[in-house]
């Protein structure tokens, strides 16, 4: 069987991400070793004891602490902007106070609307109520009536 131009792309399309790994690899590794490089020049001696002088110089410098800096008070502080007037007529505030508005109506709606729940829900409750209330009657009378049968046919009618 031939190799196929479809075959060498599903071949080609497998090694991809492999390819790709070891170039990432290997980019890594020339990186580590110019930074190895670059650090065995500047490890050195002098160097050594040019960073203990630094550290040292900054240890001494959050030992000393600063002095307080005094508050400065502008000889000619800023005025306050005097309101400004409107050109185009807008009153300023007005759609927060739509806002106001409209929250304060569906707040009343809401409100309206729980009442109107809470009176359906006591009227489903008197009426459940009632309707036990009549089944229970309902029932009671029924035993009444077979136990008023029953005492007939033993021991004749109860008086």
């Amino acid at each position: 069987m031939p190799v196929t131009q479809r075959d060498l792309d599903w071949v080609a399309a497998r090694l991809l991400p492999d390819i790709y790994d070891i170039r990432q690899r290997d980019k890594f590794d020339r990186n580590t070793r110019r930074l190895k490089n670059l650090l065995r020049e500047v490890d050195t001696p002098e160097m050594n004891i040019r960073l203990r002088e630094l550290a040292n110089w900054r240890e001494k410098q959050h030992e000393t602490p600063l002095p307080e800096a005094p508050v400065l008070v502008p000889a000619n502080p800023t005025p306050q902007r005097a309101p400004s007037m409107s050109i185009t007529g807008l009153t300023s505030g007005a759609f927060q106070a739509k806002l106001d508005e409209i929250r304060k109506r569906i707040a009343d709606e809401q409100t309206k609307g729980l009442t109107q729940i809470d009176t359906a829900v006591t009227a489903g409750a008197a009426q459940m109520d009632a309707a036990v209330k009549d089944v229970t009657t309902k029932v009671q009378t029924e035993i009444s009536d077979a136990l008023q049968e029953f005492a007939q046919f033993t021991n004749g009618p109860q008086t």
